[in-house]
């Protein structure tokens, strides 16, 4: 039917453990042989019959022979000789301006672009309520930013920090845009980004200079989501930007 299976060379990072694969030889050959043999027939057709059934047998063996050497060249490859690029950094970013005095930035998961979740949105809204901010008259139509810009194009800089400087250059233009106060990031790739790192410990919530605005980092909307243990740890990484709100 033109089926063909798929057997894997190599064993992918992270993934659960692949069963192993044991290679049958199909018996249709042998089978149609055996049926042929029964029915008589000119000369001709049975020579044609017996060179077909040949190279049917001959493409056969070589599958099984293939199959059987990718089954040693796995049991060779061990999963500490496949190295990854621990620089590969990819994220994805939904940029929400709520009010005068506060926008939102939310990293979406990058294997998601494209899709939309009315859980996110309102979980959002949640947050923004518990801050005594009025949705009501907000526009939860997003801008979009993802990293990297391309795929595959060159870099001059690190790509840690090529990331952070693309990121800054968005920041920025949206600032200058909508002259917002306040920077609320939902982050989780490029948490290590933004999060100041001093001898006192991370800084989460800082003015950015010379600019005028404050950041204020928490985890992502969709982590929380699917780790709701998080909300109290994020409720207090909120408790500074809540009291500038109020003021």
């Amino acid at each position: 039917m033109g089926i063909q299976g798929y057997y894997p060379k190599f064993t992918l990072p992270g993934a659960k453990p692949s069963p192993r694969y044991e290679a049958i030889e199909d018996q249709p050959v042998l089978e149609k042989r055996i049926e042929d043999s029964s029915k008589p027939s000119r000369p001709e057709q049975q020579n044609q019959s017996d060179q077909h059934a040949a190279q049917e047998s001959d493409v056969a063996i070589e599958q099984v022979s293939v199959s059987i050497l990718d089954k040693g060249l796995n049991a060779n490859i061990q999963p500490e000789q496949i190295t990854t690029d621990t620089n590969t950094l990819k994220f994805s970013l939904r940029y929400y301006r709520i009010n005068d005095s506060l926008a939102v930035i939310d990293e979406w998961p990058h294997l998601m672009i494209g899709n939309s979740s009315e859980e996110t949105l309102t979980l959002l809204r949640n947050i923004l309520m518990a801050l005594e901010i009025d949705t009501d008259g907000c526009d939860f139509s997003s801008k979009d930013f993802d990293w990297p810009l391309m795929e595959g194009l060159p870099l001059t800089t690190e790509p840690i920090e090529a990331a952070r400087q693309a990121l800054g250059g968005f920041i920025a233009m949206r600032h200058d845009q909508d002259g917002f106060c306040n920077l609320l990031v939902f982050a989780g790739q490029m948490e290590k980004l933004l999060v100041k790192k001093s001898a006192k410990g991370e800084q989460r919530d800082y003015m950015v200079e010379p600019a005028g605005y404050y950041f204020t980092i928490t985890s992502s909307l969709q982590m929380i989501l699917s780790h709701p243990k998080l909300k109290r740890e994020v409720w207090d990484q909120l408790q500074k930007l809540r009291e500038r709100l109020k003021n």
